[in-house]
């Protein structure tokens, strides 16, 4: 039965976010500068939804006994005002019918608050070494550093209302728990630019550059993160440029402290009766919990799911090596242009298994290159995140496929950007008072 005699469901959401940012900048003296600042932010949200039905009343209000009078009452009620529910009589197309005292006792309205703050603070120097002779020979300008550290801090909570965290709105499938976490990081970084050669033939510029990021989580432990590459300047046209550096991204507080719950997401499993696997298929089916010939295994199309944060995540780890040209061109003014190349290898890319239920699904009973092993197969990550319930589909509680987030295989971008901008005063054409016009390609 679908519920809409009850009215429609509506949720409505609203946002809060503060965030306070104090600092100060200044000269040390003798090309020395300093940055230090602190951050402070807060962002809540709140999820009003009405329009649902309470399982447990629900139960109460079809579970009836004579009243001894020609009526009806509710056998065992678990509340105040339970009122007969008889589903069979009513037409939800025709409003009106329902009794508002099953209205009062069925109908379950739920909230949520969910809040993040972060809290930051950090400061560093910067300068060159001219005062200390630290410069190339072949160079006009002196060797130039940077160094200063950071802390910090986020935390957050998700508070449901009693009716989202006992699961007691139907079609919401399961239970949301309350859930608080919090994370530190203490970070120290350095940076160097070191020209080698400046203002010779074929050399207008020479530099390397360097930088390190110490970082340590209070959850995920210790990383490094680093760079080091280099430019050339040939003539004043166009400069040549390369990059490699290790990047980290750490999980944030809602990949790492989301409610785990369980859902509702579209789904074909290739073990149901009317997709007819046959062979290794069916013996994988049995073999991850399927019972052999069953019906559908989803409700209507909908599968179980289980989604959520994993505060057991680790930092994503990025390793990236670009190449590119910057153009300059003097005998056109007003115009640049940029053709980089990259290459990006990210391990432990935080994601969910397959990508989606159904990818789960594929991946596990289809497998690229087919099934040749079904212990091994049973054993495979897709196939872990496969749990069945003793229907063996995905109806009851503990049948569902595993969607929380997972530091999951590896990605692999690379391409090509190009970018140009040219801009020109509109004097130049005679037209003195029109300003300038720019054109800008992406």
């Amino acid at each position: 039965k679908r519920g809409l005699d009850f009215g429609p469901r509506r949720t409505e959401f609203t946002f809060d976010s503060f965030e306070m940012v104090i600092g100060a900048k200044g000269d040390l003296g003798s090309g020395w500068t300093y940055d230090v600042s602190a951050q402070y932010g807060k962002t809540e949200s709140q999820q009003w939804s009405t329009g649902y039905i309470s399982n447990q009343h629900f139960r109460d209000s079809i579970r009836v006994v004579s009243d001894g009078a020609g009526g009806y009452a509710c056998k065992d009620p678990t509340g105040t005002g339970c009122t007969p529910y008889n589903i069979f009589n009513l037409d939800p197309s025709a409003p009106g019918q329902i009794n508002p005292g099953i209205l009062a006792y069925d109908g379950v309205n739920f909230a949520e608050l969910t809040q993040v703050v972060e809290t930051d603070i950090q400061g560093s120097v910067a300068g060159d070494l001219g005062d200390w002779g630290v410069q190339s020979p072949w160079a006009k300008d002196p060797v130039a550093v940077s160094f200063g550290g950071e802390y910090r801090q986020e935390q957050g909570y998700v508070r449901p209302d009693a009716t989202l965290s006992q699961g007691d709105a139907a079609g919401l499938s399961g239970s949301v728990p309350p859930v608080t976490g919090a994370f530190n990081v203490r970070e120290g970084f350095t940076e160097v630019k070191i020209p080698l050669i400046q203002g010779m033939p074929f050399v207008e510029d020479l530099e390397l550059e360097g930088a390190y990021r110490y970082s340590s989580y209070s959850n995920a432990g210790a990383t490094s993160t680093y760079k080091y590459g280099g430019s050339w300047q040939p003539i004043d046209d166009f400069k040549l440029r390369a990059l490699w550096q290790r990047a980290v991204r750490a999980p944030n507080i809602g990949e790492l402290f989301s409610p785990q719950s369980i859902g509702l997401d579209s789904g074909d499993d290739p073990c149901k009766a009317s997709n007819g696997p046959t062979g290794n298929v069916e013996a994988l089916c049995i073999a991850t919990g399927a019972h052999p010939g069953q019906g559908q295994t989803c409700n209507s199309g909908q599968c179980n799911v289980l989604i959520g944060g994993n505060p057991n995540l680790r930092p994503e780890v990025a390793d990236t090596k670009t190449f590119g040209v910057v153009f300059t061109p003097t005998f056109i003014d007003g115009l640049t242009a940029t053709v980089d190349y990259y290459d990006i290898k990210v391990t432990g890319a935080v994601g969910v298994a397959g990508g989606s239920p159904q990818g789960v699904l594929d991946s596990c009973y289809h497998p690229i290159g087919g099934i040749t092993n079904v212990a091994a197969q049973a054993a495979s990550a897709s196939c872990q995140a496969v749990h069945r319930d003793s229907l063996g589909a995905f109806r009851l509680q503990d049948g569902y496929i595993s969607q929380i987030n997972a530091n999951t295989s590896l990605l692999h971008p690379t391409g090509v950007d190009v970018a140009g901008n040219y801009q020109t005063d509109l004097s130049a054409v005679g037209w003195n008072v029109a300003g300038s016009l720019a054109f800008n390609l992406n």
